[in-house]
């Protein structure tokens, strides 16, 4: 059961269905438009695209602890900094990938590492 919860959480928040289109699209989209880092970093300038954010990513780090079974609780704010800084660093990249990355980087030792090249190359 625990496993089904945390699959519904994750593909809720990873998966973007076109009412428009025929074929489902993985990964964070609007409109059928995959968003990207620099989206990311101009919503999170305003108080509110902050707010919603925080509460998405919160969310996605919940589904992916859950599914990965990881035990410890990711601290918010380090999270999304290292998103800030990813996304920085890299606007033109995918959304789902900064998200992905952070993934990978909160399995290696629950909390997520400072950004740096090699996390992003593996």
């Amino acid at each position: 059961m625990r496993v089904f919860v945390a699959l519904v959480i994750f593909l809720g928040a990873a998966l973007c269905i076109d009412a428009r289109a025929d074929s489902m699209t993985y990964g964070l989209s609007r409109q059928g438009t995959p968003l990207s880092c620099g989206t990311f970093s101009q919503e999170v300038g305003t108080a509110e695209g902050r707010q919603q954010w925080r509460l998405f990513t919160m969310g996605f780090a919940t589904g992916t602890n859950l599914l990965r079974d990881r035990n410890q609780t990711p601290d918010i704010a380090g999270m999304f900094g290292w998103l800030e800084q990813y996304c920085t660093s890299h606007p033109l990249d995918d959304l789902f990938n900064a998200y992905f990355q952070l993934d990978r980087s909160l399995g290696r030792g629950q909390q997520p590492q400072k950004w740096d090249s090699k996390i992003q190359a593996r």
